[in-house]
């Protein structure tokens, strides 16, 4: 349970003038009033890392955050692929992102001693053992380390934590926490898990986290599914032995589809070397329906206060798949009528050829089975069964990209 934080915010004005002064050396620190504090956060998710340099500063009660740069090579693949090879973890997937913050600091005139160092994985490392676990940490410390820079926190977060950091994240670009408004709850669909947080009475309920923000306590109900992010959904239902699933003739994939026959085809799931697709949404939806209840989402996600709560869908996989369909800033709504539509009917071939200026062959391979899924999710009766006007879809906030790592900065650099 976390103690309860305190932050206000007002704009930032110190570094721009420790800039223009070049004294950026003697901004760094604490949180103490008037100091600039760097923060870099390296968020490992399943399925690659990226990092992000922050820097808070603090005015008498209230604070900042400013994000700096973020930095994701396309190469890398998530700490937890390192499993058979653990010592490899820090030299192949954290030392490029420090590489690129080298740079950055000394283009800046920063020294690394003013920068805290924060490796956090999400779900894809929520898997991992502990011994291995533990290896690929002190791989990724030792690379801290011998690149000349201290490590403050690296380990794997819990999905509640993740949820409470992105709920953070997108209320403070909202501007809600600064302006004490009714905060917006949060729906996050990953690759491998899913979080929902937002503001609840039900001060019983286990998943809870108390929290004060600019002199204002929430409660907020923050909650994980570890399997219930878009790919991990999607290999269940391909694995699922009822009617539809499977390899051959598979339900959510578009009629005479074909893996491997189109260039730079990514597999549907990991081990599937070969699948063929015969889309029907009352099938797709209903092997989805089975992954879903397996989590019990409908009887755990429901507390005091969703029914009346304003959702922003945040995260790639909601964004993607409307944007897939040319349909960017629409309502999710729209995944269901689309799939109706478009998977139901197109074979492969026209179904490209019609969408293809909308998103990438590989995005689009899985087009129809993410977007019935993510409708199934969050719309469908066994699951988060929201209201039709409950939930918007958002890729960034005033042109700011929503990402959990502002939320942890906030969270941390200004608590009392």
């Amino acid at each position: 349970m976390f103690k309860k934080n305190h932050i206000k915010s007002k704009g930032l004005k110190l570094f721009a003038s420790c800039l223009l002064a070049g004294l950026l050396s003697a901004c760094g620190g604490g949180s103490s009033d008037g100091i600039t504090a760097y923060t870099a956060v390296v968020d490992a998710g399943s399925s690659g890392s990226r990092i992000y340099l922050y820097s808070s500063t603090a005015n008498g009660d209230f604070g900042t955050i400013q994000t700096l740069f973020d930095y994701a090579p396309k190469n890398l693949t998530g700490l937890s692929s390192f499993s058979n090879a653990p010592s490899q973890a820090g030299p192949q997937e954290i030392q490029p992102l420090l590489n690129y913050l080298n740079s950055f600091l000394a283009g800046q005139k920063l020294l690394k001693s003013q920068v805290s160092i924060n490796v956090l994985a999400t779900a894809g490392m929520r898997t991992v053992d502990p011994a291995t676990s533990s290896a690929i940490y002190q791989s990724v410390t030792n690379s801290i380390v011998s690149s000349g820079y201290a490590p403050a926190k690296v380990e794997t977060i819990s999905g509640q934590n993740e949820g409470l950091y992105s709920w953070a994240d997108i209320n403070y670009l909202e501007g809600a926490l600064q302006a004490k408004t009714t905060p917006y709850g949060i729906v996050e669909i990953g690759g491998a898990s899913a979080q929902i947080a937002y503001i609840s009475s039900d001060l019983k309920n286990p998943n809870i986290l108390t929290i004060t923000i600019n002199g204002v306590p929430y409660s907020i109900f923050s909650i994980s599914y570890l399997g219930l992010g878009q790919n991990s959904a999607r290999q269940a239902m391909i694995n699922s032995q009822a009617a539809g699933g499977g390899l051959i003739n598979n339900a959510c994939y578009t009629s005479n589809y074909q893996f491997g026959a189109n260039p730079g085809d990514p597999g549907p799931a990991p081990g599937v070397t070969s699948l063929t697709g015969a889309y029907d949404y009352s099938k797709c939806s209903t092997l989805y329906t089975s992954v879903i209840n397996g989590f019990n989402v409908s009887g755990t996600a429901n507390a005091a206060g969703f029914n009346t709560a304003r959702f922003l869908a945040i995260g790639g996989s909601v964004s993607g798949a409307i944007g897939n369909w040319g349909l960017t800033n629409q309502a999710p709504t729209v995944l269901a009528s689309q799939v109706q539509t478009y998977c139901q009917s197109a074979s492969w071939a026209n179904f490209l050829a019609t969408f293809g200026a909308f998103g990438a062959t590989k995005f689009l391979q899985p087009q129809c089975a993410n977007s019935t899924y993510l409708s199934t999710f969050l719309y469908g009766p066994s699951a988060l069964s929201l209201g039709a006007n409950q939930l918007s879809s958002i890729t960034d906030i005033n042109g700011t990209v929503t990402t959990w790592t502002l939320g942890y900065v906030l969270i941390s650099q200004f608590s009392h």
